[in-house]
């Protein structure tokens, strides 16, 4: 189960994630550098982003090699599996950007992963053979689609699709509070981990 708190993300160990453990083990490391960052009112050393980024790629080719390996049902799944590494691979990118940087140069880089995301995403043949584990790149495609109506459409929906596919469980905060996020007038380096942190403390989701 992973828990999204206003002190960024906590994940814990799930059957649910196993497979992504080498992606959600790179995620965890991010949310520490951010929370020590944060807590000693410091910024984020340049080398840490470059070995974060490293290692979301050694985690891309490990679980693509993995895909190759795991027997999946279907005759589309192992295509579908690939598509799924690539969406968690440009999912940990911008979780990665956003949270780690605050230069220019992160907003086209997140902006490229969260088109790759929507491309991957539609090329899904079967989304209920991953339900469950699309909620997280769901939620970090959501957060980079202020002021894009249709893609905030897109995300809703697929967010429905999930939770009719797997169940609603706490997955209803989830896409309540980035409908929230989306509603807010803000300035624009107001990212949702500010918007958790400092307009909603306490606050916390259950992510998957």
């Amino acid at each position: 189960m992973q828990q999204m708190s206003s002190q960024g993300a906590k994940f814990e160990n799930s059957n649910d994630i196993t497979i992504f453990s080498d992606f959600v083990r790179v995620i965890h490391r991010v949310t520490q550098i951010e929370r020590a960052a944060y807590d000693q009112r410091s910024t984020v050393n340049p080398t840490q982003i470059e070995e974060i980024t490293r290692e979301v790629e050694v985690a891309r080719h490990r679980m693509a090699q993995l895909g190759q390996k795991i027997h999946l049902q279907g005759c589309h799944a192992q295509q579908d599996f690939q598509h799924l590494v690539c969406i968690f691979y440009h999912a940990s990118l911008i979780y990665s950007y956003r949270v780690l940087t605050n230069d220019s140069s992160s907003d086209s880089n997140a902006q490229a992963s969260r088109d790759s995301i929507l491309d991957h995403l539609c090329s899904l043949s079967n989304r209920e053979t991953f339900a469950h584990d699309l909620v997280w790149p769901l939620f970090i495609l959501g957060t980079e689609c202020r002021g894009l109506p249709e893609m905030q459409e897109i995300v809703s929906r697929e967010m429905e699709a999930v939770m009719k596919i797997s169940g609603a469980l706490h997955r209803r905060k989830v896409l309540l509070f980035l409908q929230q996020y989306w509603s807010l007038d803000l300035d624009r380096s107001a990212t949702w981990i500010y918007i958790m942190r400092e307009m909603m403390p306490g606050s916390s989701m259950l992510i998957l």
